[in-house]
């Protein structure tokens, strides 16, 4: 008898070398693998970024959302409507008006009133003589609203009397005298009247200038060196002024000058000045008083400067436009 061998299982057959799970047990879940360029495995992680992503994604949507259906109850703010601040025109076309208007009524005479007619008056009926009143120097002196419709204007001008010359005997003097005029204005813009004639008025009085600050007098030797140096340059526009100005202001020599030369008085200050070799950055605001000359005729002036020292040297920064007063 013959007897048959038992046949071999493959080994990829056996149960011991299966991948098939037992019965009863679930198979492990594998994670996703991703070979890169350079043949390397790593695990790959897009699955739970593109979570995150999708859940950053959906915040921002659901944010902006409640940001609209919030700003939907809020009404949009009236638009802003910008005004042009005519006032200050009309005041310039008033004072222009009534200005002409005093010119055009100094001017009228009986039988030449044609200038004073175009304004509408009935005032020239009044008017006597064939000369007219002399006048120079006509000018707006005020500008005042009195309503939304009408403008008083003072208008000044100086006005021609001839007089005996008392020094000499047959023999008159012109007098120019300042007077001041007052016109009612109504209208605006391109349509504008006046309101009767105009009104001859009282000029404003003359009272005593206040005192200034500068009450210290002025001693140091550099400082009005500076001074003269400076004014000489400047009123007379003859040397370089630059050398007595700071280096980062810019103040240029009167030009052309009508001056030949400037004498300096006096200099006053408004507080103390030290001595420039142990003050450096010291400041001062000084009055100068002095005479200016053209040919035989000379004149007083006052200057208000700004001053600083630097190294050593008293500089001018600024030429001021009017005196500090004492309080």
């Amino acid at each position: 008898m013959i007897k048959m061998k038992k046949p071999q299982v493959p080994a990829f057959m056996s149960r011991k070398g299966s991948s098939t799970a037992k019965p009863g047990k679930k198979p492990k879940k594998q994670k996703p693998r991703t070979t890169t360029g350079n043949g390397t495995v790593v695990q790959a992680a897009t699955g739970t970024a593109g979570r995150w992503a999708v859940y950053v994604v959906a915040g921002l949507v659901a944010l902006m959302a409640l940001y609209g259906f919030l700003n939907s109850f809020k009404s949009d703010p009236p638009p802003q409507t910008v005004v042009a601040d005519s006032a200050g025109v009309e005041q310039q076309q008033a004072g222009s008006f009534a200005q002409s208007y005093v010119g055009a009524w100094l001017s009228a005479t009986k039988s030449d009133h044609k200038a004073l007619d175009a304004y509408g008056t009935t005032q020239t009926t009044a008017i006597t003589g064939d000369t007219p009143v002399e006048y120079k120097d006509l000018a707006v002196a005020s500008v005042h609203k009195e309503s939304d419709d009408m403008t008083s204007v003072v208008v000044s001008a100086s006005v021609k009397t001839v007089e005996e010359d008392k020094s000499s005997k047959n023999k008159k003097k012109e007098i120019w005298t300042p007077y001041w005029y007052q016109v009612a204005v109504v209208g605006s813009g391109d349509a504008l009247s006046v309101v009767g004639a105009p009104t001859p008025i009282a000029s404003p009085g003359v009272k005593d200038a206040p005192p200034t600050s500068y009450n210290r007098r002025v001693s140091d030797q550099d400082m009005q060196n500076t001074i003269k140096d400076f004014l000489a340059a400047y009123v007379t526009g003859k040397g370089d002024v630059t050398r007595y100005v700071a280096p980062d202001k810019n103040i240029t020599a009167i030009s052309p000058s009508y001056w030949d030369s400037v004498t300096l008085k006096e200099t006053n200050s408004a507080e103390e000045i030290k001595d420039v070799s142990s003050s450096d950055g010291q400041t001062a605001d000084v009055l100068v008083t002095a005479v200016v000359t053209h040919d035989k005729t000379s004149k007083p002036a006052q200057y208000v400067l700004s001053m600083k020292v630097r190294d050593g040297r008293w500089e001018v920064t600024q030429i001021n436009s009017a005196p500090a007063l004492r309080n």
